[in-house]
């Protein structure tokens, strides 16, 4: 008796046709396009580091989950062609209080933003060894088109004057800062833009080559990890399924 999920078959095109009809097959002369956003976040450490590199990991790969990368292959997108229509770049952290604010010693990622990784960095894009992309500041020049995070005050929202020689403010309390980096207005988009053929490698990387530049904002903690988020924003080629 043939045990349950196991079925004979005369020849391996018997069973070939047979599993196409179940699972459908792969047409490689047939392909169908898909808008597609690819990611990738890496842990950016309190002090620094000289090299972040993204898509190198995938999801189920020691604590690698889809929330930080949805590539089907390390450095590759694998049976698909990609045409990059631009590159985010931005920071993620879990609990990001922006009402935290204390003087110029700020608790909060304000002073990242004005001071700190988000005014470094050269942004690299390698594809078979070759250089197709450097991009300086790329928090700043390729944001994350998603709106978050230009850095302004709401203005004073209390404000005491007293007497004197002359007339001089004793306290100012502003209200906490509002810190953006982002907008559809100032994405970096790709013209002309840059097809990765399927199982073609590649590697994007951002670089401090000036030197380290430590977390400055006190909110990021061991439990509260700051993340680099890198977004190719493409169109997908894919072979068709029948």
């Amino acid at each position: 008796m043939t045990p349950r999920g196991v079925v004979n078959y005369t020849n391996s095109e018997e069973a070939i046709q047979a599993i196409a009809l179940l699972y459908g097959s792969t047409n490689y002369k047939s392909w169908s396009d898909i808008r597609r956003p690819w990611y990738s976040k890496v842990s950016y450490p309190d002090a620094g580091q000289t090299q972040l590199t993204f898509f190198a990991s995938v999801a189920g790969q020691g604590t690698v989950t889809l929330d930080d990368t949805n590539m089907p292959k390390a450095n590759s997108f694998g049976q698909q062609h990609v045409v990059i229509k631009s590159i985010q770049l931005g920071l993620w952290i879990k609990v990001w209080d922006l009402y935290a604010w204390v003087g110029t010693n700020a608790t909060t990622l304000v002073s990242d933003i004005i001071a700190g990784c988000v005014q470094g960095g050269v942004l690299n894009l390698v594809v078979n060894n070759r250089s197709h992309l450097q991009l300086p500041k790329p928090f700043l020049y390729a944001p994350i088109g998603g709106g978050v995070p230009q850095v302004y005050t709401a203005g004073p929202s209390t404000l005491t004057l007293t007497e004197g020689t002359p007339n001089v403010i004793a306290t100012s309390i502003s209200a906490a800062p509002y810190a953006q980096i982002a907008g559809f207005k100032n994405m970096f988009v790709l013209d002309p833009q840059l097809m990765i053929e399927a199982e073609q490698n590649f590697s994007l990387t951002l670089d401090y080559p000036s030197g380290l530049i430590p977390v400055l904002g006190s909110t990021v903690t061991s439990t509260n990890l700051l993340k680099a988020v890198a977004i190719i924003d493409s169109v997908t080629i894919r072979p068709a399924t029948t």
